[in-house]
């Protein structure tokens, strides 16, 4: 099992892995943060950005070719 990631490969890995983070920090910023409080708007924000990220990165992984 010698072979190497393609690029699609490790873009879509690298697009879920942000939506993860996306989907923890940004909330835990908002909610620590003294000055900022963590609205039904942000929510919403955050929610968003995290599945679109997420949707790439699945959608990329699946039409890339197999074996490549």
């Amino acid at each position: 099992m010698d072979r190497q990631k393609t690029i699609a490969e490790m873009i879509s890995e690298y697009l879920r892995e942000a939506a993860v983070l996306v989907a923890v920090f940004i909330p835990l910023d908002r909610i620590l943060s003294q000055e900022k409080s963590f609205t039904r708007q942000w929510f919403w924000i955050t929610v968003g950005v995290s599945a679109i990220l997420l949707v790439a990165g699945i959608t990329l992984e699946r039409v890339r070719p197999a074996g490549a």
